[in-house]
């Protein structure tokens, strides 16, 4: 079966202490945890100012591989040197790939922005993965696959989630399609093949996600479509479970993650 890691999101109230924990008890193999706010210097329980923070995790991590660490939102007021202290950290713990939305509505300032980050993560040596979401500019799969053909670098790919590709129109054949290079991680979680009605009803959807194999997304295609090797990651915050323990939640989505992949076999 598949190595399975523990997203952040599914578990997004879990200091990356609490996460780490939570993921080796659960039987995860891996961990996707966030390390600061959506951009570096937001308030966050960062591991990034905390050196202390830094060693108890990585004693609780220890044996888990990082599969990413997210997500840092592209945007035009960003300041690329503020992700020094992050690589940083990032290298003491063991992580290798930064996880990035974009949210800069010109391509060619994107372009330049994303080019500098990978050339700072590349003398870490680390890398970039992109995410696609329909309500950024990178709100497609094309467009995304257009971003990190521009940057012409090894080191930026793609992490595709599973519940972004379907609300974005995207399909396992258009993943299928890119070179497998090019793929550095897939998210799944699950959910209704429509998206549910009312207003701002994807963003509440993205917060309110199902387990895996609890709804109708292709996931077994998605995962077909992508090499076998990828870390897949499970970011499912299921609503009914919001209040109980992170203990609890981090078990419950490694159960049914793991019931999905098997039932690929």
């Amino acid at each position: 079966m598949r190595a399975l890691s523990l997203g952040h999101l599914t578990v997004a109230d879990a200091t990356p202490l609490e996460l780490a924990e939570a993921a080796a008890r659960a039987g995860f193999q891996g961990i996707a945890p966030r390390i600061t706010g959506f951009a570096p210097g937001d308030a966050y329980p960062s591991l990034v100012e905390d050196a202390a923070a830094r060693r108890a995790f990585r004693a609780a991590a220890s044996g888990l591989r990082i599969t990413s660490f997210c997500a840092y939102r592209l945007a035009t007021d960003l300041d690329p040197t503020s992700y020094e202290a992050v690589f940083a950290a990032c290298a003491e713990i063991g992580a290798d790939t930064l996880l990035a939305t974009c949210f800069i509505p010109d391509p060619g300032e994107a372009a330049a922005l994303l080019a500098r980050l990978v050339e700072m993560a590349q003398a870490a040596g680390m890398r970039v993965g992109l995410e696609l979401m329909r309500s950024s500019t990178l709100r497609d799969l094309p467009a995304a696959e257009a971003l990190r053909r521009r940057i012409g670098s090894a080191d930026v790919g793609h992490i595709i989630d599973a519940l972004h590709l379907h609300r974005a129109g995207g399909t396992p054949a258009e993943v299928a399609a890119l070179p497998p290079a090019s793929l550095f991680g897939v998210q799944i979680c699950d959910g209704p093949l429509m998206l549910p009605g009312g207003e701002d009803a994807l963003s509440r959807e993205v917060r309110a996600r199902q387990l895996p194999g609890h709804g109708e997304l292709p996931l077994h295609a998605l995962l077909e479509a992508v090499p076998a090797s990828l870390p897949v990651e499970v970011e499912a915050p299921e609503a009914a479970l919001a209040d109980r323990p992170v203990a609890e939640r981090a078990a419950r989505a490694y159960v049914a993650a793991a019931a999905c992949l098997a039932a690929m076999d």
